[in-house]
């Protein structure tokens, strides 16, 4: 029985498909993060937790709806007398490396969401940031991305990863060189096959990870 449910939301609107929620589809990059973090977080394996994918209409419609979203998230299981704990992230591609930045778009999402649901319910709310995106996290495990590509060293960059300006642009280029288009089934098809001791140089990327590990109730 589910006694604690985790929902992850993500910007991007990948190849949608309907859902139940009518202003949500569902979302391949949220899909291979969760695939991605059950190959590492044993608690997420256990059938008391469990975890979904949410993904939004891109980046405009993401910061309209998601406020609303999980007001109706949070609603959903409350009259459950309390049986099911919700917590839900938000994901989203900060597009810069700058803490400022980062640090005000974090507030704006936050206030947001706390005139929807007080401050109170906002303890179950994390919102937190690829930087500068995704794509990013790709770029960390460059020996997965070669293999993954059938190459040698071509994805090597001397970058921190999060300093990596236009990630997906980046990524997109080295997969047209192997003759080969990025597309969302090929973020689907990569991504899970990262591996977290990588993806860890992206400082964004360990804190949620942490997070996912603290909400499932789980160690390291």
């Amino acid at each position: 029985m589910v006694k604690r449910k985790i929902t992850l939301c993500s910007e991007s609107l990948r190849f949608g498909r309907g859902s139940r929620n009518p202003y949500v589809k569902y979302s391949y990059d949220g899909e291979a993060i969760i695939e991605l973090l059950k190959k590492h977080i044993e608690t997420l394996k256990n059938e008391q937790v469990a975890i979904e994918a949410i993904g939004f209409g891109g980046k405009e419609q993401f910061m309209q709806k998601i406020p609303r979203f999980v007001k109706d998230e949070l609603a959903e299981y409350r009259h459950r007398g309390g049986e099911i704990e919700v917590f839900i992230i938000v994901l989203r591609d900060s597009d810069t490396n700058d803490s400022r930045k980062i640090s005000a778009l974090r507030r704006k999402l936050t206030d947001g969401i706390k005139k929807f649901i007080g401050e109170r319910k906002l303890q179950r709310v994390y919102v937190m940031f690829a930087v500068q995106a995704i794509e990013a996290w790709i770029l960390a495990d460059e020996q997965k991305l070669n293999e993954y590509l059938g190459v040698t060293n071509k994805a090597k960059h001397e970058n921190a990863p999060e300093k990596i300006e236009n990630p997906k642009q980046i990524v997109q280029n080295l997969f047209k060189q192997c003759g080969r288009e990025y597309t969302p089934q090929e973020l689907r098809d990569l991504l899970p096959q990262l591996q977290v001791s990588e993806l860890s140089r992206c400082k964004h990327f360990q804190a949620f990870y942490d997070c996912v590990i603290k909400i499932a109730g789980g160690a390291k």
